[in-house]
């Protein structure tokens, strides 16, 4: 099952990162992108969500690129919300699986991202 929303955590509006990179790739690639970050209100001019929870409708996956600690509020969201597809991108690039051990996979260049 293709992966049509995506919640990208950890863009910056100070300089250019990784995590801005794949935002545009999957922008680009048409996925419904959201920008994560409790320090910009905008990014690339759309609204930029200070969480997971402050997004109008539940992503189906999110990917982040962001320290520890972030990774850790959102991971404790991702089990709230019951969003089961997560890449933490910037530490080791494996997703979390919180779905009885299926591994979905979220491609890290902005590919596609699937379930089985």
């Amino acid at each position: 099952m293709l992966k049509r929303k995506i919640a990208v955590v950890g863009v910056s509006d100070r300089r250019d990162t990784g995590c801005n990179s794949n935002y545009l790739k999957f922008k680009d690639a048409g996925y419904r992108v959201y920008a994560v970050n409790p320090h910009i209100s905008t990014y690339e001019d759309m609204p930029c969500y200070p969480d997971l929870k402050s997004i109008p409708e539940k992503p189906d996956a999110v990917f982040i690129f962001a320290n520890p600690k972030v990774t850790e509020i959102i991971v404790r969201q991702c089990v709230e919300l019951g969003i089961k597809h997560v890449l933490d991108a910037l530490h080791d690039g494996h997703q979390a699986r919180f779905d009885g051990g299926h591994d979905q996979r979220l491609a890290r260049s902005g590919g596609d991202v699937q379930g089985e």
